[in-house]
């Protein structure tokens, strides 16, 4: 990974795997003939970040052809007027995607995707377990090579 120009911005990579937690999307950019990039609801689990897809479409066309693919997040971005900038929290991670194969954990990222994103939903559990055994629903696993964080705070006079 690149040295960051503002080293003052660096955080550690405890932190940048929490902020990526925390966010409630991210963007994942894939290869093709021109660059492509998604949002996807996801969660970080054991290190790793997960998403769920269709098993159809570009995004898994693309990810069939070339699983390197690099995530972004941001974080509390605010403007700071009389600084004429941003204040911002960030993420970038690169890895590969991978599809779960195995059902149980399959049906566990699920169940924490759902509980995450709509939390307190009764049908939560259901479909999670009626997800994981659907050939349809395609859930994929980030094996993250870097990661990096970086956070912009108010300027100090």
């Amino acid at each position: 990974m690149r040295t960051m120009r503002h080293a003052d911005r660096v955080r550690s990579t405890e932190w940048a795997y929490e902020k990526l937690a925390e966010v409630n999307m991210i963007f994942l950019a894939m290869n093709d003939d021109i660059p492509y990039c998604v949002p996807v609801s996801h969660i970080v689990w054991d290190g790793k970040v997960y998403f769920h897809s269709a098993n159809r479409g570009l995004k898994s066309e693309l990810l069939k052809k070339d699983p390197r693919v690099c995530v972004t997040a941001v974080a509390k971005a605010t403007p700071d007027i009389p600084g004429m900038t941003v204040q911002y929290q960030s993420v970038v991670a690169y890895g590969r995607a991978e599809v779960v194969n195995d059902v149980e954990e399959k049906v566990e990222a699920l169940r924490r995707i759902c509980n995450l994103h709509t939390p307190g939903n009764p049908d939560n559990e259901d479909c999670s377990v009626r997800g994981g055994q659907r050939e349809d629903v395609v859930v994929y696993r980030i094996l993250i090579d870097q990661i990096s964080g970086k956070e912009r705070g108010p300027k100090v006079k």
